[in-house]
Order: C-alpha cells, then structure tokens, then sequence
C-alpha cells in the first residue's frame, strides 16, 4: 500500500511527496504539541491499563512471590501494578530512556514509598548478570531496533524454567500501526503515506526529536509484524506456552478477530500479540 515511489526521478519524487505531504495535512490534527502533564497523563492510563493488559495472556501467570524484571517498563506502572496487585515479592523495572527511569523513582519516592523496598528501577547496564523469575514486556517489543537481539537477552535474564512474558501492539500493518493516531486518524495512513512524508508532518508534533525516519523517534521503531514476530520466536530457543493474536475485546476486538479470518487480510486486522514463552530447565529433563 505505499506508494510506489521506487522508479521516480528525484524531482519527481520530491514533487510527488509535497503533494502527498498537502494530503496528509488535510487530514492530520490542528494540535501540534504534547501537553504539558503529558508524563503524568501517560503514567496514569499505564496504571489503568496493566490488569487489561495481564488478562490478555491466555496462560495463568503467577507473580505471586516471584523475582519479575518489567523489561522496557517506561515510566513504571506495570512494576508497581506487579508488586501491589500481584503480590510480586520483587520487581525491577528496566529502561534505555533515563528521563522515563527517573519519573519512575520520582513516582516510587512520593507515591509508593510502601514499596520501596520490593520495587525499583534501572538502567540496562545495571542488571547485567541478574536472573528472574519472569520477565514482562508490554507494549515495547514493536520499537526495538534488534528484536532478535532482544528476545536473546530476555532469555539469558531469564532463570531456567522462568517464563518470558510479550505483549504489545499496535502491529505495522494494522490500521494504526503507525503510532502516528497523534498526527492522524486516518486508518493505515503510514501505509498510504511514505515514511518521508510522515517524517516530515510528524516534526510538525514532535520537532525536539528530529526524526528522519522510524528508527529514529524515541524510544525506536521497527515496523513490526505478526509474522515476524512469529518467526523471532519460531528462531529463538525459547518454548511457545501460549500464542494469541487480537486480544482486545468489545466491539473493536471481534470485528478484528472476524476480518483478520479472511484470507489475505490477517496482518492488516491483527491489532496485537500475546505470548508467554519458557526458557529451557536442563534441570527438569
């Protein structure tokens, strides 16, 4: 569905992106700049959204006393969720973005002072060498540059037996797989509109982080996709304990659900992906 801008001379090109770039503006939001408790804001409907979020998986997961690592946990809502409501006897919450690791102790210092001793939060570099029970990702697998990589480390943090817990969405090909719904409405409008085009409207909203393409917005971007990802864990050493796609439920989730049965059109109505994986136990053999 992109435009098949591959054969074009560059000041053809370049006209056919302004003209596409005056489309999408047409049907982009007026609003061009994140509020102001835009972290607060994000923060709260996190915590509102990790009960969902866990009842999604269609495999009993018990964090009861457990050692969870909350991999790419943002600002922190699932590791405080973990600890208060799942009974988790620690959780640690690790992160690249250090602005997102600082609001998560900020967060922890003035609102969960209670759980200062079962929760906290890290840089990467800070856990090399650690293991847990379990390690949670939620809504962070599409943004990883190396997803290969990333499901290999999750693993090696894994205890053997651990489970290794994956869910996120949007999809690339599903009608907001985008991320751009700040920009635009417009359903599959990054599939309609070259990644150039919406590099150029997208700095309109968010000019501090001067992207160039995906790759490049914060926290990273890697397009992916239902079957790529079944693939990555297909390739992985890790065992499948359960594999669900579309998840949601309502309205939203069964028309979902029903068009992503018909053929060819699976990766376009498939709005996310819930998988619980185990690391192997040599042990157990």
């Amino acid at each position: 569905m992109d435009p098949g801008d591959a054969g074009l001379p560059s000041r053809q090109l370049s006209l056919a992106n302004r003209l596409s770039g005056r489309l999408l503006r047409l049907v982009s939001k007026r609003t061009t700049s994140r509020p102001r408790d835009y972290e607060e804001a994000y923060f709260r409907r996190g915590a509102s959204e990790a009960s969902t979020f866990l009842r999604r998986f269609s495999f009993p997961i018990d964090f009861r006393d457990k050692r969870v690592l909350d991999y790419g946990c943002g600002y922190g809502p699932l590791a405080f969720h973990l600890a208060q409501d799942e009974a988790a006897a620690a959780v640690t919450g690790v992160d690249i973005d250090e602005a997102r690791i600082d609001f998560a102790r900020r967060a922890l210092a003035s609102e969960y002072p209670d759980l200062a001793g079962s929760v906290g939060f890290k840089l990467p570099e800070e856990i090399i060498g650690q293991q847990f029970d379990i390690v949670v990702s939620k809504d962070s697998f599409q943004h990883y540059a190396d997803p290969v990589g990333v499901l290999s480390h999750m693993a090696q943090l894994t205890a053997p037996g651990g489970l290794i817990v994956i869910g996120f969405g949007p999809l690339w090909k599903s009608p907001y797989g985008g991320a751009i719904d700040f920009i635009t409405k417009l359903p599959w409008a990054h599939l309609l509109f070259s990644e150039e085009v919406i590099m150029q409207e997208r700095m309109r909203y968010r000019p501090e982080e001067k992207a160039q393409a995906y790759a490049d917005i914060r926290g990273g971007f890697s397009k992916m996709t239902l079957g790529r990802f079944r693939q990555i864990v297909a390739d992985s050493n890790v065992n499948v304990l359960s594999f669900r796609a579309n998840a949601s439920s309502g309205a939203v989730g069964n028309a979902s659900r029903l068009l992503a049965g018909i053929p060819g059109w699976r990766e376009f109505f498939t709005l996310n992906v819930y998988a619980v994986l185990s690391t192997p136990n040599p042990g157990a053999e």
